[in-house]
């Protein structure tokens, strides 16, 4: 079977210079993580530490889309790039 098939629920995220909420947010997330379960994070070209945040997660959880964006967009463009 296809794993993009397998996928029940995306949780989508876009985010913008919010690494520490977006730390407690993933962790909570990954507590519960399940393979049909996937997160497709649109970073609007964040200067914090939010690319190192998401990769400390993707360790445990595997289904990350990271997208980081060349420059800020706006947060309904990005939720619409997300979903």
């Amino acid at each position: 079977m296809n794993k993009s098939k397998k996928i029940k629920l995306s949780i989508c995220i876009a985010t913008l210079n919010r690494a520490y909420y977006l730390e407690q947010i993933l962790e909570s997330i990954s507590q519960q993580y399940q393979e049909n379960i996937e997160l497709v994070i649109v970073d609007g070209n964040s200067t914090d530490n939010t690319s190192d945040v998401i990769n400390k997660v993707r360790i445990n959880t595997p289904n990350i889309k990271y997208i980081r964006l060349k420059e800020k967009g706006g947060i309904d463009r990005d939720f619409s790039l997300a979903v």
